[in-house]
């Protein structure tokens, strides 16, 4: 039925993955739920279910039972379930160490794992199953269950294991505090912020809540009025599309505010172009704030308070980036260690000058380079605002590695700026709309010819759409680094500018109360 994958898990299997914990008032998350069988178990015992199915009949089955946040889940992102207790996953044993590894990456901290495996998985010596193998050595354990599908509703006499983990905790930030609890705080200026923009995000999100009322109260009366003559269960309500756009769920109003907020603070950070300050460490808390405590209001007051809380802790932030891309990239590869002469003992070492980092790179299916979704990417991502952070450099004017890997242009920026045709026909609709008697004054005002053509060459340069992607094998620059990728997965990372790099290692040292050796000091 459905798939070679699909063998629904066993209640008695169930308990056995849940002995030790409880999950009542917590969050359980499936990434390849089925037709529901451990989602229904954990809701049974209080647990708020979330799930993801592949298989659109089994999505449909399991969306029955459980919140469901995707489709695929190895495209679900850290951000995704930073508010998740638990992973218990029974994942498809024909992927099942690249689920358990993609769980790992994503899953939050303190998030405990509960997954089953196909036992003889574990013997092939791949990078992966190696890898996963240090994963539980360092964070978890193994447990053999033998044959326990047997008696399962779909049978298999594959041994099966199951791997525990939990992910390490890092000390929550209490930030309820900092915020009002006026549901719908007076606005006061805040300088040269734009507080206008802020004010109308704040007032269509107000407007939403108070017409969901409304809304809410007319669809039930619609839905007690037809009931009697719909056999064929039409409905009127709040929904939500499925990121698959497979299906759509229907939203309570506490449902429909979390989503909302979180939009809407998604456009604020857009409108105060915030990227460079938004770790991904501080997206995934911000994203746990609006999940858990959806009674702080979304208010111009508490968005300036989080842009501020946002700013004041950067320093921090960016060191806390430092010291975990440090950690990556020495505690398992010392060919990236570099030792000097005149530390204190043989624990303090800086990173090289070319490190090698894992996991980074993918063979995209129609060929070439690709970064791995939720590999090392994103933390080299970060590596870069720290960067720039302690360099002063501007980080509006580096892209995402991912971005950067698959967007070559084959015509260059010059090529755009130089173009008579793009800059002709700038001019004349510059001309047209100056012209016409119903252009709004404000645009008139806005633009003049120079400004407008500037306007439409940016355009065209954003909107290209002649790319190549960027070669195996190859040097190119990027930033601060030079960069190759190989297609075994790893990624080669050279500091072109030897100060950026002593300037690195010299703030980890600091961080990490290493004495300086005296050539860097």
């Amino acid at each position: 039925m459905f798939s070679k994958d699909f063998f629904p898990t066993p209640q008695e299997v169930i308990k056995e993955m849940l002995v030790g914990i409880s999950v009542s008032d917590k969050y359980v998350y499936d990434p390849s739920s089925g037709k529901g069988d451990i989602l229904k178990y954990c809701k049974r015992r209080g647990a708020t279910a979330l799930g993801s199915e592949i298989n659109e009949d089994l999505y449909k089955i399991s969306s029955t039972h459980a919140k469901m946040i995707a489709t695929d889940f190895l495209e679900v992102q850290r951000v995704d379930i930073s508010h998740v207790d638990y992973i218990i996953m029974n994942p498809p044993f024909s992927a099942d160490i690249k689920h358990i590894l993609h769980a790992w990456d994503i899953a939050p901290s303190g998030c405990e794992i509960r997954t089953l495996c196909n036992s003889s998985t574990l013997d092939t010596g791949t990078n992966n199953v190696n890898k996963l193998a240090s994963i539980v050595t360092a964070n978890g354990k193994l447990r053999e269950l033998g044959s326990c599908f047997m008696d399962s509703e779909r049978k298999t006499s594959v041994e099966v294991s199951m791997i525990s983990l939990k992910k390490p905790e890092i000390e929550e930030e209490d930030w309820s505090e900092y915020f009002d609890k006026a549901e719908y705080a007076e606005s006061e200026e805040y300088g040269v912020m734009p507080h206008d923009s802020i004010t109308e995000i704040v007032g269509r999100y107000v407007g939403s809540l108070k017409m969901f009322k409304t809304v809410e109260e007319m669809s039930d009366k619609i839905n007690d009025m037809m009931s009697p003559i719909n056999p064929a269960k039409i409905s009127f309500g709040c929904t939500k599309q499925d990121p698959s756009y497979r299906s759509v769920s229907t939203l309570s109003f506490n449902e429909f505010k979390i989503e909302l907020q979180k939009s809407a603070w998604t456009t604020v950070f857009s409108k105060m172009k915030m990227g460079k300050y938004m770790t991904e460490a501080l997206k995934e808390k911000i994203n746990k704030f609006v999940e858990q405590q959806s009674e702080t209001p979304f208010t111009v007051k508490n968005i300036f308070a989080m842009l501020q809380f946002i700013h004041e802790g950067q320093a921090g932030r960016m060191d806390e980036v430092l010291v975990e891309v440090f950690d990556t990239l020495t505690k398992h590869y010392s060919d990236n260690r570099h030792f000097v002469e005149g530390w204190k003992t043989n624990s303090h070492y800086m990173i090289n000058q070319k490190v090698i980092v894992p996991y980074m790179t993918t063979l995209r299916s129609g060929g070439g380079m690709e970064i791995h979704y939720n590999g090392n990417g994103k933390k080299i991502d970060d590596l870069v605002k720290a960067l720039c952070y302690v360099t002063g450099e501007n980080y509006d004017n580096y892209s995402s590695l991912e971005r950067w890997v698959s967007h070559v242009p084959i015509m260059d920026e010059d090529w755009y700026r130089n173009s008579e045709d793009i800059i002709s026909r700038a001019k004349s609709s510059f001309k047209y709309y100056s012209e016409k008697w119903d252009t709004p004054q404000t645009w008139k005002d806005k633009w003049t010819e120079e400004t407008y053509v500037e306007h439409e060459i940016n355009r065209a340069i954003r909107e290209k759409r002649h790319y190549e992607r960027r070669e195996f094998g190859k040097w190119y620059d990027w930033g601060f680094f030079e960069v190759k990728g190989f297609k075994k997965g790893t990624m080669h990372f050279k500091f072109k500018d030897a100060s950026v790099w002593e300037m690195f290692n010299r703030r980890v040292a600091e961080i990490k109360g290493y004495e300086l050796p005296e050539n860097l000091k």
